[in-house]
């Protein structure tokens, strides 16, 4: 029985690492920007030679290790979380480069694969809130604060999300080139992928009822 839920554990926690690192790298291949917490990464990967993944790795651990010094306490596995960083981190790579040809082709790919990315966000979300185990290190960083503070900030616009828009906004401004860094999806996930959540969790629900 034990041996069955750590497996059953493991597998939502990888199949969440996939659902994420793959949604992320539609929306970013959709050439509308990215999300919110990774919009600097976005930024900075146009005007050097280091990748958006490789940017959002180093980003990430950043998150990690902020949270691991609000929060020295928590539960999470850090090595675990690290790895899980580079994982997404790779599988963006991977992704940008094979769906960015396709995504950008057209305004109505644009928002089918900004639509699409949300939808695989939601899942992840859904089977983080079944495994209760955390894969996004803005994820780890926004509970960290949670419990540093008391507040509850993950409904729909994240601590963190206003944090990397408005840093985002502010590198965009000082790097003209960059501009393109904020677009639709920067601005329709937060809100969107709350609601393809509730129509998931609701799908579900009536599936094992």
């Amino acid at each position: 029985m034990q041996n069955n839920h750590i497996e059953r554990s493991s597998q939502l926690f990888y199949a969440q690492l996939i659902l994420i690192g793959l949604a992320i790298a539609l929306l970013t291949a959709a050439g509308q920007g990215t999300l919110p917490v990774l919009t600097p990464a976005l930024i900075l990967s146009e005007i050097t030679p280091i990748s958006f993944g490789i940017w959002t790795i180093l980003f990430g651990s950043v998150f990690l290790g902020i949270a691991r010094l609000l929060a020295p306490r928590t539960r999470e596995n850090f090595l675990q979380q690290i790895l899980a960083t580079i994982g997404i981190g790779l599988l963006i790579d991977i992704g940008y480069m094979l769906f960015k040809g396709i995504a950008s082709a057209s305004f109505l790919s644009q928002v089918f694969f900004v639509l699409v990315g949300c939808l695989l966000l939601a899942g992840a979300t859904y089977l983080q809130t079944e495994s209760q185990q955390l894969v996004f290190s803005a994820d780890v960083l926004t509970n960290a604060i949670e419990q540093r503070s008391g507040l509850h900030l993950t409904n729909n616009f994240h601590v963190i999300d206003i944090i990397g828009l408005v840093s985002g906004i502010l590198l965009a401004y000082f790097i003209w080139q960059s501009f393109h860094g904020i677009g639709m999806a920067t601005f329709i996930p937060p809100f969107l992928v709350p609601y393809f959540y509730y129509l998931i969790d609701q799908a579900v629900m009536k599936l094992e009822g």
